[in-house]
């Protein structure tokens, strides 16, 4: 009989050992679906896709995490995803994802995830900027003042400042820029996007000046005197910038720098009304007058003889083509037609003429 006890004690020992077993695998199995549910929902958190929104640019600033990530994608969020779950799940990613300041478009990240990778990578939303051929260096920085992002560099207050830290030899960056669409992200400077322009006016000019051959092109006119070919090509955008003024139509251009050509190998006075616009600055009313023409000022071009010191606006590829390969022919005078083209001549009388014609209205 004690046996036999011995034999029931065990067995009873060993069903309540297998039982103890079954409660921690239990357990274990609980402890997997949780796990499951919440990789289930975190998956869901973050392949849920974005979205449609007509503001789909946000700005994560510096030092901005999980919290604020979650608050700027809060209106391209599902209800059911609140900001807290948005934030949990962010800030687990932020610990193997550093978040880099910057823009970013949601319209190129369909989900969390994707927008993550983007804002770990830094691949940041690029703007744009698109300056005009002819305008000048004030007007670019008013460009500049109203672009997104912008940072203004103390260093580029006025022409001056920026020609000292990127052409010092000038003593104003007007002409040096050029005219053209440029890209840029949220923080970038003023004077980055100056530096760029110059360097692409530098390239620019350095090609055109050796298609055409300029050193042995007769063609061209002498606008410059024997010195440096950095004062030569100074000259080049000085001319480029008044033909830009004077009319946009390139076969125009072409005869204009020919007319100022010639009227500067004859030793007379260039009489471009940009230039005394120019002298004028803000006080130009938009009516040119007689007495406009009489102000004293280096850039009066009406009492001044040759060109005036620097370029008077940033000229484009076309006005600085036109100034190194000008058309043949021996005018020295034009008027516009009032319909965007010039009428040229070669004498007094016959511009005389053009103006009472198109100007006056005589016939």
């Amino acid at each position: 009989m004690a046996r036999s006890s011995l034999s029931v004690g065990k067995t009873e020992f060993r069903s309540r050992q297998q039982g103890s077993i079954s409660l921690f695998q239990w357990l274990f199995l609980f402890a997997c679906l949780l796990l499951s549910l919440g990789g289930a929902f975190a998956f869901l958190t973050l392949h849920h896709p974005l979205k449609n929104t007509t503001e789909s640019i946000i700005h994560l600033r510096e030092g901005d995490g999980a919290l604020a990530l979650a608050k700027l994608i809060r209106p391209v969020r599902p209800n059911y995803l609140t900001l807290t779950t948005d934030q949990l799940v962010l800030s687990v990613l932020a610990r193997g994802y550093s978040l880099k300041a910057g823009e970013y478009d949601l319209k190129a990240s369909p989900t969390l995830w994707s927008l993550v990778q983007a804002i770990h990578s830094g691949r940041t939303y690029t703007r744009s900027i698109t300056f005009i051929e002819g305008w000048t260096f004030r007007q670019w920085q008013e460009a500049l003042r109203h672009a997104p992002g912008i940072r203004a560099d103390p260093r580029a207050v006025d022409s001056r400042a920026t020609a000292r830290e990127l052409a010092p030899q000038f003593d104003s960056i007007e002409g040096l820029l050029m005219a053209e669409t440029y890209f840029y992200q949220w923080g970038d400077s003023d004077l980055e996007l100056y530096r760029r322009a110059h360097q692409l006016m530098q390239t620019e000019l350095k090609s055109r000046l050796s298609d055409s051959k300029v050193s042995e092109d007769s063609n061209r006119g002498d606008i410059t005197h024997p010195l440096t070919w950095s004062q030569a090509d100074y000259q080049t955008l000085i001319l480029a910038s008044i033909v830009e003024k004077e009319s946009g139509q390139f076969a125009d251009q072409r005869r204009i720098a020919r007319v100022f050509l010639n009227r500067l190998s004859q030793n007379m006075r260039l009489q471009s009304d940009p230039t005394v616009i120019y002298a004028l600055g803000s006080s130009f009313t938009g009516d040119l007058t007689r007495a406009d023409l009489k102000i004293d000022s280096p850039y009066n071009t009406y009492r001044e003889k040759g060109l005036p010191p620097t370029p008077i606006a940033n000229p484009g590829k076309q006005a600085i083509a036109a100034v190194l390969s000008p058309d043949t022919g021996s005018w020295l005078y034009f008027v516009g037609r009032g319909d965007g083209s010039s009428e040229f001549s070669t004498s007094l009388k016959a511009h005389n003429l053009a103006v009472r014609k198109y100007q006056l209205g005589i016939e």
